[in-house]
């Protein structure tokens, strides 16, 4: 159960990833984990950031099994190749993001800014070749997911 502060604090919050931030912070890893579940079963296409937050904690926690099935289970769903277990232990090193997609930076500069900007950000999240690519690696994936969040952001503000 918890105290009445932590609660508080809680429903002050707005977003899941604020909360399960929070939990992770006061050591309650398996209320992350659960908040984290729950939010895919609703909705399996939930946004992506949820499915890597959740790895990342499996990771951290050293709960292989868990993480192998969830990296299954996003490279399904997504259009990222995740890195094996031994892959995510090392630094890291050698990694790249968009940088090496230079046709995907040029695209992306002419869309932003525009309506169309989102839109096509959001099509790069998704596998659209029935697991036919081989998808972009986890850094190039998280930079998209990072772009479509200032984006949301900006959308909010307006």
């Amino acid at each position: 159960s918890l105290d009445e502060d932590t609660t508080v604090t809680v429903e002050e919050l707005s977003s899941i990833a604020e909360q399960v931030d929070l939990f992770l912070l006061l050591g309650r890893h398996e209320v992350a984990i659960s908040m984290l579940l729950s939010r895919i079963e609703v909705n399996e296409e939930c946004d992506p950031r949820i499915w890597f937050k959740l790895l990342d904690i499996y990771h951290v926690r050293g709960d292989r099994a868990s993480f192998e099935k969830l990296a299954k289970d996003i490279r399904v769903r997504f259009n990222v190749a995740l890195p094996s277990w031994e892959d995510s232990t090392l630094q890291a090193e050698g990694r790249h993001g968009l940088e090496h997609f230079p046709h995907l930076l040029d695209k992306i500069s002419d869309y932003w800014g525009t309506s169309s900007s989102l839109g096509y950000l959001q099509s790069l999240m998704k596998d659209n070749r029935s697991g036919e690519r081989s998808g972009f690696n986890e850094d190039a994936f998280r930079e998209v997911m990072f772009l479509i969040g200032i984006l949301e952001q900006a959308k909010d503000v307006e």
